[in-house]
């Protein structure tokens, strides 16, 4: 995404998105039948995991009693990650100081809080979604997955933090 908006390749030879996969009991008919109680759904895994490479991904991290963005960087999906709802919502990386790689115990509360929202203003209105912020951080899980309990939210749940076998989820939204 960066590289489209920058008109310029941001890393050389190098992959945009590399994905591997463990050696699971994998369901790999794109064409018809559904994968079994104990089969996990190679489509549905491939796709959520090109998400993450392709948007839901970010820099928020844990550090120590506080959260920072990784490098002091606001990611192209970090900038939108609230605390609120859909009519009232306040930026979290807006809960750090200038240096936004210096931890937060204010934000780490945020992103920990059962209210955190993607939240983006646009001219046709408002995308919004409520977010995975349960009550303990997990690195590279929390924030950048959508709220599964949160049945307003979406019904399409390719972004839930976990896809339970059997399952197929082929729609991207």
């Amino acid at each position: 995404a960066a590289e489209a908006i920058l008109g310029q390749n941001l890393n050389g030879d190098d992959f945009d998105v590399v994905l591997q996969f463990s050696n699971q009991k994998w369901f790999t008919n794109i064409n018809s039948g559904a994968p079994g109680i104990d089969e996990f759904d190679l489509w549905t895994v491939a796709l959520h995991e090109l998400m993450h490479g392709l948007f839901y991904v970010g820099n928020w991290r844990k550090d120590g009693n506080g959260a920072s963005l990784s490098g002091g960087l606001v990611g192209s999906f970090d900038q939108y990650v609230a605390i609120g709802d859909e009519n009232y919502a306040c930026a979290v990386s807006g809960l750090l100081g200038s240096d936004k790689s210096q931890p937060s115990d204010e934000a780490l509360r945020a992103l920990t809080s059962g209210a955190l929202s993607f939240l983006r203003a646009t001219d046709v209105g408002n995308i919004f979604s409520s977010l995975y912020a349960p009550s303990e951080f997990l690195d590279l899980s929390s924030v950048y997955h959508i709220d599964p309990t949160d049945q307003g939210t979406s019904q399409d749940l390719l972004m839930a933090p976990s896809i339970p076998a059997g399952s197929t989820l082929r729609s991207i939204g």
